[in-house]
């Protein structure tokens, strides 16, 4: 969308209804207007998430930046691109009905909020229409989500309506549990089946309240980003990583996290090389992050429609959220009588060698005495050659029991 005011790098001219003129800085100008009734329609319906501002030398120094804030300040989380120079519109013939914008000699667009990048890193990513093609993390689109106490807990890589409603869903508390949906029901049918039955059909979330949330469009070959020139590219998991990882924002959010979630469609649908979660995790490891990732299998996504005034995920069809894990990063369990997901380090879980003929053939995380005295559980025992055994309690409802070296037991998945 466009909006178009006269104006310069230090503000706005503006005309009152008696015909007075009055000058206004970006700040001002952009609360202003951000709460027009009018202007909130156009802006509802601006799926692109972003506004020229076509208003003279007003991206040279503070007006259009200010401009931005306001406009956010109000409610419009708008990128705002702004000419460092004149600014025209050059019609076409009679023949020709459209025009183009041309700045004058030696001036460029600029954009706000620039993306604060740590060294703004050249990617490898494709188009929509499936080239291959190069990007800055300079260029990528990100808006930081903020809980109901105002503190960081995501990123977001969409825009417009879909922003603004994850702004405000995950501004609520988050409500601990995810959904499992059939393919063609809806959050709000089983929301409402669940009030008239009495249940309730949700599980515990698998991953730790402690957790960050990234939020983007994705597919289990790949995920995208939303660039400031307007495109949308499409990238494998470990470029998804390094652009994060060169994302200010991104770094701050994940000091003291114990894990991230990827609220991204089918992500985690493949758990070997060139899945996009795992290829994600694992880049994330180089880079020395710790946090295990959680990822869907399947369609996923997030609604507040049980009424309390709560969000929480939902996964639909066969899907699962998967955990993935490799390196020095932490891994995941569930406290025993307990519905919550904690984080923990593998390598302080209790454990001890199987031995067969005093040597080493496997282990056994059991806590205290095996159903064979001093672990000799293979002792004779007609083994296949060159096969390790792994020897675990397991719980009623199918996961496997760990001792950390803290003390705590932990029920893991497989």
């Amino acid at each position: 969308m466009y909006v178009a005011v006269e104006g310069a790098a230090g503000g706005f001219e503006l005309r009152l209804t008696d015909g007075s003129p009055v000058r206004v800085d970006g700040w001002d100008f952009g609360r202003l207007l951000g709460g027009l009734d009018r202007f909130g329609h156009l802006a509802a319906s601006n799926q692109g998430g972003s506004l020229v501002l076509l208003s003279g030398r007003s991206g040279l120094s503070g007006a259009a930046e200010g401009f931005q804030r306001g406009l956010a300040a109000a409610g419009w989380d708008h990128l705002v691109v702004a000419p460092t120079t004149d600014v025209h519109l050059r019609t076409g013939s009679w023949l020709d009905t459209g025009g183009q914008l041309v700045l004058d000699r030696g001036g460029s667009w600029r954009t706000f909020p620039a993306p604060d990048a740590v060294h703004g890193v050249e990617l490898p990513a494709m188009t929509a229409d499936g080239q291959w093609t190069r990007f800055r993390t300079s260029e990528v689109r990100s808006t930081v989500l903020r809980g109901p106490d105002g503190a960081p807990i995501g990123m977001e890589f969409l825009v417009g309506a879909d922003l603004r409603e994850h702004q405000s869903q995950m501004s609520r508390p988050h409500r601990g549990t995810t959904m499992r949906l059939g393919e063609s029901e809806s959050t709000w049918w089983r929301s409402a089946q669940d009030l008239r039955d009495g249940t309730d059909s949700s599980r515990p979330a698998p991953w730790p309240e402690r957790s960050a949330y990234v939020v983007l469009h994705g597919n289990a070959e790949g995920a995208d980003f939303t660039l400031t020139d307007g495109r949308t590219v499409g990238m494998s998991g470990d470029v998804l990583a390094r652009a994060l990882h060169d994302l200010r924002p991104f770094r701050e959010l994940m000091a003291g996290r114990e894990a991230l979630v990827l609220l991204s469609c089918e992500t985690g649908a493949v758990r070997e090389m060139g899945g996009v979660a795992h290829d994600f995790q694992r880049t994330l490891a180089e880079f020395g992050y710790r946090q295990p990732v959680v990822a869907p299998a399947a369609n996923a996504g997030i609604h507040t429609h049980r009424g309390d005034g709560t969000w929480e995920t939902y996964v639909r069809g066969d899907g699962r959220w998967e955990h993935f894990s490799s390196g020095a990063a932490l891994a995941l369990g569930r406290l025993p009588q307990e519905p919550r997901w904690v984080s923990f380090d593998p390598a302080a879980v209790r454990s001890a060698s199987l031995m067969r003929d005093g040597r080493a053939v496997g282990v056994t995380f059991w806590d205290g005495p095996e159903p064979a005295p001093r672990h000799e559980v293979t002792q004779g025992m007609r083994l296949p050659q060159r096969t390790f055994y792994v020897s675990a309690q397991s719980a009623v409802d199918g996961s496997l029991v760990v001792h950390a070296a803290d003390g705590r037991t932990l029920h893991v998945d497989g």
